[in-house]
């Protein structure tokens, strides 16, 4: 499948929240949900202007991805870019109709080499301590869950629960 890794910058509002709605319960299963106001387009258009903000100043990259149709598949981010520490946190969502056909994995791997194209030595990531599928990428691509706990709790559709951090070395 052709896949294309495409600034979220230059992607239509619409189709961006037209993508987000069609997910928003899948994705309130396994990530923090977004407030309300998110879902319109005045809600999305201020989205991707903050991430466009992010990315002008260097700490961030947000792609979404898509078939070769143009058709959304999901969503692929590089952030908490820190250039002195040489480091950076990735984040991926993969719409429901999409999961467990690679996606991921090719959205990792396209985001380890945007990690190594800006000159950084460390990416980590969170996963939900029940995301058995995205652990699973990560550990794919060259992570190793991290010795220390993160501390961090995620409220889902489900519940509560606690993270696992991820860590990748790409020096």
């Amino acid at each position: 499948m052709g896949l294309a890794f495409v600034d979220i910058a230059t992607i239509s509002p619409a189709t961006l929240l037209a993508f987000e709605e069609a997910n928003r319960a899948y994705f309130e299963s396994m990530i923090d949900g977004r407030a309300p106001s998110f879902y319109s387009l005045e809600g999305v258009a201020q989205h991707v202007a903050g991430l466009r903000e992010e990315a002008e100043r260097g700490t961030a990259a947000s792609f979404v991805i898509a078939d070769a149709a143009g058709a959304l598949l999901g969503r692929a981010n590089l952030k908490r870019i820190d250039t002195a520490a040489g480091s950076a946190e990735i984040g991926y969502r993969i719409g429901a109709d999409h999961a467990g056909k690679g996606i991921a994995t090719r959205a990792v791997a396209f985001l380890l080499d945007e990690a190594r194209d800006r000159g950084l030595a460390t990416v980590e990531a969170l996963v939900l301590a029940s995301n058995a599928a995205s652990a699973r990428v990560l550990d794919k691509c060259g992570f190793v869950p991290a010795a220390e706990a993160t501390g961090i709790t995620v409220t889902t559709a489900r519940g509560t629960e606690g993270t696992r951090r991820y860590r990748i070395s790409l020096a």
